[in-house]
């Protein structure tokens, strides 16, 4: 099995590794102990070479140098930080490369044994032109904001950055329509415009308005748009390859991502009260969603696939129940919480402690709702009587009439 992984990397504190590097900058190398651990103590010959795809290096593992030389390094048991080696000075030649840790020292290239970035795609490209963030949600973009659980916090743009040492953030948009990202570009002296777009992930990005992005003090921005929007619900990872013109020649400017974009019914209906309000979709919940509603296009399809594939697996029904009837379904987001204790009441009506009066069939989680291995929903309850569903904790019914369950609230 390949061993295949970031390398090239720039000497920011912390290292940064990274795609695509200008002439005038250094390209430094770092491989993590931790990730490679059968290597701490070994030494080993650091080659720049010319980039070749998989099947170009089964015909032809030589190691040919184009950079400063062959670096021999030690793998110290240390931080990735500690020990980065500089493997090329500037000014560096433009073109598409590989780096490859040659762990024998046999000045080959062995499938499994020696450490490359990357045998497709391109391990790093020297650019005259290099992409320094992309913004999903910038002001007029449309994008859903997306809430962190796990950080506490609204993810921000840019959600891509090369100088982020974790440059991926995700985004959300309702599927369909027309989307756009804003592009920071930052070229060498000499280039006051070029033509630039991307290639592969959601059929690519072309600039709006004027193909041309402008370059004043070295920096250059543009809005672009997305060639193909995904027109169902969905989570979709994808990186763009970047190209640009300048007098008629097209070169390569590298890769960015892998990204992430989640794609949803339509924009967010927040709970009503008594439920406490969420404005934004937290990110594990809107993760589940859309992985268990994947392909879905009407509100129907969205709440049979949920229904379907999350609870089918994740849930099991609570025998604690009393006197149930099967007509009714609902989803107890804690374990924990036996159906006879989980309460219920109609609106203007006081709350009822007892399953026994409600005609209700609970279903709790499988596993816990806290640490490994847990499925987290937050309180967000789903529910399915007689063929139809509906979500209680957004006051929708997505098909049909539920008549007196219609204003049904859960605790």
């Amino acid at each position: 099995e390949p061993l295949d992984m970031d390398l090239a990397a720039t000497r920011n504190s912390p290292l940064t590794y990274r795609d695509t590097f200008l002439p005038n900058e250094q390209v430094w190398i770092a491989i993590d102990p931790a990730v490679q651990p059968p290597y701490v103590g070994l030494m080993a010959d650091v080659y720049v070479v010319h980039h070749r795809t998989e099947a170009q290096w089964v015909l032809n593992t030589n190691l040919v140098e184009v950079g400063d030389g062959v670096e021999t390094i030690h793998l110290r048991h240390v931080c990735v930080n500690c020990w980065p080696t500089k493997i090329w000075e500037p000014p560096l030649t433009p073109g598409e490369y590989d780096v490859v840790i040659d762990r024998d020292r046999d000045g080959h290239y062995n499938s499994g044994v020696d450490i490359i970035d990357s045998l497709d795609p391109v391990g790093f490209t020297v650019s005259e032109i290099r992409v320094d963030s992309i913004s999903f949600n910038y002001p007029g973009s449309g994008v859903i904001t997306i809430y962190d659980d796990a950080a506490g916090a609204n993810i921000t743009p840019p959600e891509y950055s090369s100088a982020a040492s974790a440059p991926i953030k995700p985004a959300a948009w309702v599927r369909g329509g027309t989307r756009s990202v804003k592009v920071e570009f930052t070229a060498v002296s000499g280039i006051s415009s070029a033509q630039i777009w991307a290639v592969n992930g959601l059929g690519g990005l072309t600039k709006s308005g004027t193909p041309q992005v402008t370059f004043t003090g070295n920096h250059g921005q543009g809005v672009f748009n997305v060639n193909t929007m995904p027109s169902a619900v969905g989570k979709h990872l994808f990186a763009w390859d970047w190209k640009y013109t300048v007098a008629s020649t097209t070169k390569p400017i590298g890769r960015t991502g892998q990204h992430l974009v989640y794609t949803v019914l339509q924009n967010p209906i927040p709970p009503p009260a008594p439920i406490q309000p969420m404005p934004t979709p937290w990110l594990k919940l809107l993760d589940h969603a859309c992985t268990w509603g994947s392909g879905s296009t009407t509100k129907e399809q969205v709440c049979t696939n949920l229904l379907n594939n999350g609870f089918s697996g994740h849930y099991t029904w609570n025998m604690d129940c009393h006197r149930l009837s099967s007509d009714f379904v609902r989803l107890i987001s804690t374990q924990g919480i036996t159906g006879s204790a989980h309460r219920w009441a109609s609106v203007g009506c006081g709350a009822v402690d007892y399953m026994a009066y409600q005609r209700t069939k609970a279903i709790d989680p499988v596993g816990p709702t806290w640490g490994y291995g847990m499925i987290d929903w937050y309180w967000h309850q789903w529910a399915e009587a007689q063929g139809k569903q509906r979500d209680p904790s957004a006051a929708v019914s997505l098909s049909g009439n539920w008549g007196a369950y219609e204003d049904d609230l859960f605790f």
